[in-house]
């Protein structure tokens, strides 16, 4: 199942900078709502995954944060929109439309380091459709893929 989070920026508590690798951070943030919505949910998924040669794939994955207008100051990212969407997807079944909304809906976070920070307020959630599957397809990628044999 995919989803948009659209998510609200306040550069009123931190400011509007964020530290331009924040993926580990926002991965964190991830795993921590899912797991005060369901404990063990969420330490399944990151205890699971697809094996390969004593590798772990994930079974969700995420996008960038999509942030509209942004300019690149040296290591940090200004955010200069109010609004910013970022991708989630995940395979297993148990990943209800209902439970994802209910988690992470109006969830509150921050991201960032001790020399810059960003508040965010998760404002909607919405199902992503799936595309209708066909025999030849062409996809462009949100986040890396692993490709093994």
């Amino acid at each position: 199942m995919r989803f948009r989070l659209h998510i609200e920026v306040i550069p009123s508590l931190y400011g509007n900078k964020l530290p331009i690798n924040y993926q580990y951070e926002l991965s964190a943030w991830i795993y921590k709502v899912i797991a005060l919505g369901d404990e063990s949910y969420a330490r399944w998924l990151h205890e699971n995954g697809f094996s390969h040669k004593h590798k772990k794939m994930k079974m969700f994955t995420f996008s960038n944060l999509y942030i509209p207008d942004a300019k690149r100051e040296e290591d940090r990212l200004c955010i200069f929109s109010d609004l910013i969407s970022l991708n989630l997807s995940f395979l297993p079944e148990k990943s209800t439309e209902e439970f994802i909304k209910g988690i992470f809906s109006e969830q509150q976070f921050s991201l960032g380091d001790h020399k810059s920070k960003v508040a965010f307020r998760v404002r909607q959630v919405e199902l992503v459709p799936s595309p209708d599957a066909s025999a030849t397809m062409e996809f462009h990628t949100l986040s890396p893929v692993v490709i093994t044999c």
